[in-house]
């Protein structure tokens, strides 16, 4: 699952199902920190750690509220 969520970060998903497939599978346990994990890993590579934290967190948030 953690190569797949990095690929959707990256753009790099073959198909709107393969898309569709990983953010189903964001409900599994640990997917929203990887998410957040390679979310903050961008952030320092581009030299902006504080600044992505408080829109991963808003949509982790509104992930873990889906139905």
């Amino acid at each position: 699952m953690n190569e797949d969520i990095s690929r959707l970060m990256d753009g790099e998903l073959e198909d709107d199902a393969a898309v569709d497939r990983v953010l189903a599978g964001m409900k599994q346990p640990g997917a929203t920190a990887s998410w957040m994990c390679y979310h903050v890993i961008g952030d320092a590579l581009r030299g902006e750690v504080m600044a992505g934290l408080s829109v991963t967190r808003r949509i982790t948030v509104a992930l873990a509220n889906e139905p």
